[in-house]
């Protein structure tokens, strides 16, 4: 009885509210969030089904490191959050132009290395991975195709309350180790199961929990080696390893395709590459496709060993999911050079798709000595630190520079080290109320969101497309006072889009 006395309750607000009487609020009015109290016996039900959905549906992440049993619900918003329709689409139809510009770019050494190098005089992370890069040029002959599993990020702009669209940003390219395929489906599924009642139909499910392993499976059968194994190459002691696992368990059960994990120091210590061939061999296992997981954070690279092991992987037979040159191109210095003007057009030849890509990219300035109006631009971001967002040759969130910091930066870095950095205008998105789930606490605040949207890419060795789709979407949300930082390092919580047709209906705070 009181279960159906919930549903009813949930049911009367949603009709109440969206009948156009729903209280307004500092940003994008949200038809249901707003108007559940933080400790009402409606939000308890609520905790209570969420917690027990994502148990059901893995939807956890490792609580204790010293227990590696112990998991807790992965923290997430109670319900899910306003999204327009239009701007949802048009970040959906970036996908494929996005792919085929990451593999365009990829196939230009020259040009990777030039744009990168003034990063790599002073950021040895990047000097790295451009030397593996160098380093496994005379390999080329055993590479048997190219995966990208990729997510492009976005903020939905609306700089004042005369902006008539929110329009999608650019925020990154994430071209390795793109989490969160497995759970956002989860993410989606568990706000339709509390919302069924009212609105079962408004949370659009992320397909990326199939295409993104549809997409190693199809790698894997390139390969063409019946017993070769896919080789997820992780982080000891990773705590989102359940979104890692369901993509394990579905290559298993529906492709049955075996996966092993291996950290980098591990693939040093026990891989082996067939000289003539370029077959990687662990344990007795031949490789078909190195997925990473791990590897985009100089954290990831603690000794030459770990350096080594990236190494082995890059000039073997086996596909990368990414391979490096891939990963280079999700680099902040190649997205703020790409969106000079002319050079986009260089590796995009149709006009209409290039001019597509170009209504995501927020402005971006290098920071390169011998760049334009670098000084004029550095000097506008000191007397305005709150309009822009210095940001380095990183991934994993964590490691931007705002406000103040940023002008500090500006002002005291040297010329090498400046070099490493770019300058992006920092997107507007409107904020909304919201009610974010951590462990048994909720926490009601002015939110923000970032749209992921997931794209796979496959290609022969000849150069043959083989694969080019969109991929599904990851919506993460964060109160809108913290800065940098994703759902791993515990800033942003996972979230799913309320797809609506009005936009911008109350102004940005």
């Amino acid at each position: 009885i009181l279960y159906f006395i919930f549903l009813l309750f949930l049911s009367f607000f949603f009709l109440f509210f969206s009948s156009g009487r729903a209280m307004a609020c500092n940003g994008r009015c949200h038809p249901l969030g707003a108007h559940l109290s933080d400790d009402s016996a409606a939000t308890r039900e609520l905790v209570r089904e969420a917690h027990i959905f994502a148990a059901a549906h893995g939807m956890v992440r490792a609580a204790d490191k010293a227990r590696p049993t112990a998991f807790s619900t992965v923290p997430c918003t109670l319900l899910p959050s306003p999204v327009p329709r239009r701007a949802f689409a048009h970040a959906l139809a970036l996908a494929r132009p996005f792919n085929e510009l990451v593999h365009s770019v990829a196939q230009d050494r020259s040009f990777l290395a030039r744009t990168l190098a003034p990063a790599a005089a002073s950021d040895h992370f990047t000097r790295q991975l451009l030397d593996i890069f160098e380093r496994t040029q005379p390999y080329a002959p055993v590479q048997r195709g190219v995966l990208g599993v990729h997510r492009s990020d976005y903020m939905l702009d609306a700089p004042s309350p005369a902006t008539r669209h929110e329009r999608p940003l650019q925020v990154e390219l994430n071209t390795i180790s793109s989490a969160f395929s497995m759970l956002s489906h989860v993410m989606c599924s568990l706000h339709n199961h509390v919302l069924f009642r009212c609105c079962p139909d408004r949370v659009p499910l992320s397909n990326s929990n199939e295409a993104v392993p549809a997409a190693i499976a199809e790698a894997w059968r390139l390969f063409n080696h019946t017993d070769a194994v896919v080789m997820m190459v992780v982080q000891p002691g990773e705590d989102n390893v359940m979104d890692q696992r369901l993509m394990e368990y579905s290559l298993l059960i529906k492709h049955g395709i075996r996966v092993i994990r291996r950290s980098l120091d591990e693939i040093e210590e026990k891989g082996s590459v067939d000289e003539p061939t370029g077959t990687l061999t662990i344990d007795n296992l031949v490789v078909a496709v190195a997925y990473f997981r791990a590897g985009y954070t100089p954290n990831d690279y603690p000794s030459q060993k770990h350096w080594d092991g990236r190494f082995k992987v890059e000039r073997s037979s086996a596909i990368k999911c990414p391979s490096v040159a891939y990963q280079l191109v999700g680099a902040k210095k190649i997205q703020q050079e790409l969106a000079q003007e002319g050079v986009l057009e260089k590796f995009v030849s149709d006009e209409n798709t290039a001019a597509l890509l170009r209504t995501c990219f927020a402005g971006l300035y290098s920071l390169d000595p011998a760049a334009p109006h670098r000084d004029e631009v550095m000097a506008r971001a000191v007397a305005n630190p709150g309009a822009f967002v210095m940001k380095p040759q990183r991934e994993g969130g964590g490691n931007n520079l705002y406000g103040e910091r940023m002008a500090h930066a500006l002002k005291t870095m040297g010329d090498e080290e400046l070099s490493a950095h770019i300058l992006m205008d920092l997107i507007k998105p409107v904020h909304f109320e919201s009610l974010i789930l951590r462990g048994d606490t909720t926490l009601r605040g002015l939110c923000i969101s970032e749209l992921g949207v997931f794209s796979t890419f496959l290609a022969d060795a000849c150069g043959r497309v083989l694969l080019n789709e969109e991929a599904g979407f990851l919506l993460r949300t964060k109160l809108a006072s913290a800065e940098d930082g994703g759902v791993s390092s515990g800033v942003a919580v996972l979230d799913s889009p309320l797809l609506t047709e009005s936009e911008h209906e109350c102004a940005p705070e």
